[in-house]
């Protein structure tokens, strides 16, 4: 899509959906990290939005969900139980009454090591983690060269989606 000149939301928007249609347990979402160390979402089309929007201008920590540890500690990060797992405390109430429990999250980061964007699954129950990794791997193979790129153009070419240094 993104040779094809689609943007880069579409694109991990569609990434997403597919992922979610091959394996419908599963809930995905994309979040890009900006200079700051402030998580953006980018795509999430299976999430309600006010859940979204309560991810917007999180910052990134040893503490901060999946996607906020993981793009802190520019590792994979592995939650089998959002419920008790410490590094949910603090939103556990977002993804709990959505009937959430487990998540996995890996950074995208860029030539430099500095994470850009994270990758999540999120799931009822734990899942295969060979499985979780296969869909990694092909968000950030898709979306890397396209975030970094855009993280060094201009607010005008990249619709206000991702931050510009």
């Amino acid at each position: 899509m993104i040779a094809k000149g689609a943007g880069l939301a579409p694109t991990c928007t569609t990434l997403c959906v597919e992922v979610e249609r091959i394996l419908p347990d599963v809930i995905c979402s994309v979040l890009t990290v900006d200079a700051a160390g402030l998580l953006h979402p980018l795509a999430g089309p299976s999430l309600p939005e006010v859940y979204s929007q309560a991810l917007d201008g999180m910052s990134v920590g040893p503490l901060a969900g999946s996607c906020g540890t993981a793009a802190y500690l520019k590792t994979e990060i592995t939650v089998v139980d959002i419920e008790t797992d410490v590094r949910w405390a603090q939103f556990k109430h977002l993804a709990l009454p959505l009937g959430l429990r487990a998540c996995w999250s890996s950074p995208i980061c860029d030539a430099d090591g500095r994470a850009i964007a994270t990758f999540a699954s999120t799931i009822a129950a734990p899942a295969d983690r060979r499985l979780l990794s296969a869909r990694w791997w092909l968000t950030a193979l898709t979306s890397r060269k396209s975030l970094s790129s855009d993280m060094s153009v201009s607010s005008s070419t990249n619709d206000g989606l991702l931050p510009t240094p």
